[in-house]
């Protein structure tokens, strides 16, 4: 389901909900000046065209992380969390008195699914809050002026690489050009691909990971030893900003947003107990690494 909230006056409490397949507007009507009433009607209106679905996953459109930092934005993104926290946990419910029968999900879609309702609930607050790109137009992430040449030389930087490959973007437009390994490829796409496939595990490589629908691990290991609100906040805030997010949907700049939420670090707690026991993680999880000559996996 979609949240919908009047965009005229977000302090009222009124709101919907409509198919997250079709797109809405809910507002509140506005009366002339010489109608008194002390009432709020609300509209909603919807347009019944189904919406193509995106796999965020394996998608080029990233959260813009310019104003990440603004403290009236971030109260507005945890704000929202809270609002779907009782979702989140429905899913965490899931995880953890899930009971394995032959007719049914396995572990491994049980985690996906799971999962995957997180990061599309949190990258839906952040693209409406913070605004998103795509990483194939050289114009959607900067504006073309020299101040750019500082932005991107900033810690807030994904990394090296695309710090590189975005001067030579802005330079591209100084009558210089980024050349293809591919004649019938553009440059974007081809750095796209190039970095895509640097981070993606191979199929054997992921094959080896497979586990069978075994029993969960029992509680006789104690799991809160290793995962606590506390310690899933330290981790997070230790990351670098400065390392890029890979093919993931959401830079660790955003989990360090979420952390100031006490529910969000017990459903991450949660979550994480959850992979232990049975035995996976995440099909979309970068299990790759992030430098083919590096002997450190991520």
């Amino acid at each position: 389901m979609k949240h919908l909230r009047p965009e005229t006056d977000m302090d009222t409490p009124d709101h919907a909900y409509i198919s997250s397949n079709i797109s809405g507007t809910w507002d509140k009507l506005e009366f002339s000046d010489h109608i008194l009433s002390d009432h709020l009607l609300m509209t909603l209106a919807i347009n019944l065209t189904e919406i193509p679905e995106k796999d965020i996953f394996d998608s080029s459109e990233k959260i813009n992380l310019t104003s990440i930092n603004e403290p009236a934005i971030r109260h507005v993104m945890l704000a929202e969390y809270a609002n779907i926290s009782h979702l989140i946990d429905t899913a965490v419910y899931q995880i953890e008195n899930y009971v394995l029968v032959n007719s049914e999900v396995g572990y491994g879609p049980l985690i996906d699914c799971c999962y995957n309702f997180l990061v599309e609930k949190l990258f839906i607050i952040c693209s409406h809050n913070l605004g998103t790109y795509s990483i194939n137009d050289s114009r959607s992430n900067f504006t073309p002026d020299t101040s750019c040449l500082d932005v991107l030389d900033s810690p807030q930087a994904a990394s090296i690489a695309a710090r590189i490959f975005k001067k030579s973007q802005f330079k591209a437009k100084r009558n210089a050009f980024i050349q293809s390994r591919f004649p019938s490829v553009s440059a974007a796409d081809d750095v796209y691909s190039y970095y895509n496939d640097l981070y993606k595990p191979s199929t054997v490589e992921t094959e080896s990971y497979y586990v069978d629908h075994s029993d969960p691990i029992t509680n006789s290991i104690d799991f809160k030893q290793f995962f606590t609100p506390t310690l899933v906040r330290s981790a997070i805030l230790e990351y670098p900003s400065s390392k890029s997010s890979g093919p993931d949907p959401l830079h660790i700049s955003i989990f360090k947003v979420f952390v100031e939420s006490d529910h969000f670090l017990d459903t991450l707690t949660r979550m994480f107990i959850g992979f232990c026991r049975y035995g996976y993680t995440p099909s979309s999880w970068n299990t790759g690494f992030s430098n083919k000559n590096s002997s450190k996996n991520i």
